[in-house]
């Protein structure tokens, strides 16, 4: 994408040659006409000049659907998102992210073009059906009512429930996703 002006360009592109380019270095190309947007940025934790898989299958790394995962904690509620910390019931020792959403395919399109692109983020996984349990039914119902608040969105009607059990707890999501629960900061400095 051809940039028309530079106020300041950034002070960790590569030149064609592969040698870093300080400020003042790119900044003097710029005045000379050259396209500054044909430049990588040097490689850091967040970007590598590499094209990942659009989805990275590990096998595994998340839990079969028809197993589920148990419900722990609400995690964040946001417009039309309603996120919970889960822990896979095949291995107490993984955890993730749950996401439901009504912009769950948009989410797992950006986060396959910014793999493509070079960006190391991690691959989330949906599930066309995805059990989860609870403890309860007070439990349950808690969730169902600030999901679907945070979603703004009837469940019944949308058919994001597609199996609700009383007797074991347990709620079949259609269209969820989850995705590691990692703590991992991203220090786009590149330090």
């Amino acid at each position: 994408m051809p940039l028309n002006s530079v106020k300041k360009p950034a002070q960790d592109l590569i030149s064609q040659t592969g040698a870093a380019l300080d400020v003042g270095q790119a900044a003097a190309l710029a005045n000379q006409g050259q396209d500054l947007s044909i430049l990588n940025p040097a490689e850091n934790k967040m970007w590598q000049n590499r094209v990942y898989p659009g989805v990275e299958d590990v096998p595994g790394s998340y839990p079969v659907a028809a197993r589920g995962v148990q419900f722990l904690s609400e995690e964040a509620a946001l417009p039309f998102t309603y996120m919970s910390r889960v822990q896979s019931n095949e291995n107490p020792n993984l955890f993730y992210r749950l996401s439901l959403s009504r912009l769950t395919h948009t989410t797992l399109m950006r986060a396959a073009l910014l793999r493509k692109l070079g960006y190391y983020v991690p691959s989330p996984k949906y599930y066309r059906n995805l059990r989860v349990f609870f403890k309860s039914e007070e439990e349950k119902q808690s969730f169902l009512k600030n999901a679907q608040e945070s979603m703004i969105s009837d469940f019944d009607s949308r058919g994001w429930v597609t199996e609700d059990n009383t007797q074991n707890h347990s709620v079949v999501f259609a269209d969820a996703v989850l995705e590691p629960a990692v703590a991992e900061y991203f220090d786009k400095t590149g330090k």
